[in-house]
């Protein structure tokens, strides 16, 4: 044989070495890997499988590891049919199509790691799974300055923590104005930071913390006027004292002359009064005065 072809005819055997042919594809995907129950309500652990063309599925199967690993269910693909382990005979939805899983009347102990099992009829096997925990309320929020209010600078940043909760929205607002969007946490003890550049008075004012998921709202306010470090704030409060004595000084002068003028007339009332009183009283003298008694002479007839 000719050395060029043998090399020629080895060259072509290692490229079609090299060349990779597709594996067998046996994928299953749950769409969460941290979840929270709300007790009480339905758990839904929802999930996507694929297969390769030809491949065929023998059973899906989900369990359940808490103290132990205890088996929820078991789907037969070639019988179509679902057999449930008898604590959740009655607890539960399944849907073959994509392996979903729902739970009823959740409960603490629910609690655990979600497994689910895809196995072919070759025994080629594929899981994945989910931490479940009990959705908790928003607990223990927290706001302050960074660095701290005896350093402050015009830069400074305003950090807002949470050390618990379920599924949180995490937000910073001021005058009613969401100004940092929001921001999806899963689990509590998270932070969410606002960066500041405090140049002028519309940098100052109030600044609030929103924490919110579907059991509770809490909320936490920091107000930059007056901390020290900020004298820019400091002159804002200083403007709006000037600007409050400006409105209020007027009013209360105008208060205090209709004041003065309503007791004057008051008291030219008082005054006009009595005297009326007391020409009253001396017209009734004048008229009450008995006539002057009037003497009658009767003449004495004449005698003789």
């Amino acid at each position: 044989m000719d050395v060029r072809n043998g090399a020629t005819i080895i060259l072509c055997f290692a490229l079609l070495c090299a060349v990779p042919f597709p594996a067998r594809c046996l994928e299953v995907r749950l769409e969460d890997r941290e979840v929270h129950g709300m007790l009480g309500k339905t758990l839904d652990l929802r999930s996507r499988y694929r297969l390769e063309a030809g491949e065929r599925l023998h059973s899906i199967t989900w369990r359940v590891d808490r103290d132990y690993p205890t088996r929820i269910l078991q789907y037969i693909t070639g019988k179509d049919t679902t057999l449930p382990s008898s604590p959740y005979r009655h607890r539960i939805r399944f849907d073959s199509a994509t392996g979903s899983l729902c739970l009823f009347n959740f409960s603490r102990g629910d609690r655990g790691l979600y497994q689910i099992t895809l196995t072919t009829v070759d025994g080629i096997e594929h899981k994945d799974g989910a931490k479940v925990e009990v959705y908790g309320p928003v607990v223990g929020i927290r706001v302050a300055v960074i660095p701290n209010q005896t350093s402050l600078g015009p830069n400074l940043t305003l950090s807002c923590t949470v050390t618990g909760g379920s599924q949180l929205r995490i937000w910073w607002s001021k005058v009613g104005r969401n100004i940092t969007g929001s921001s999806r946490l899963e689990s509590g003890h998270s932070r969410l930071l606002l960066p500041l550049s405090v140049r002028s008075w519309e940098d100052c004012g109030t600044y609030t913390c929103s924490a919110w998921n579907l059991l509770n709202r809490v909320t936490r306010s920091l107000n930059l006027t007056g901390l020290p470090g900020l004298p820019q704030c400091q002159t804002m409060e200083n403007a709006r004292l000037r600007l409050r004595f400006l409105l209020v000084a007027p009013a209360l002068f105008c208060l205090l002359l209709l004041s003065g003028i309503l007791a004057c007339n008051l008291r030219v009332g008082k005054l006009a009064l009595k005297k009326a009183r007391r020409e009253t009283q001396n017209c009734g003298v004048v008229l009450v005065m008995p006539a002057a008694p009037t003497s009658v002479l009767v003449a004495a007839p004449k005698t003789g």
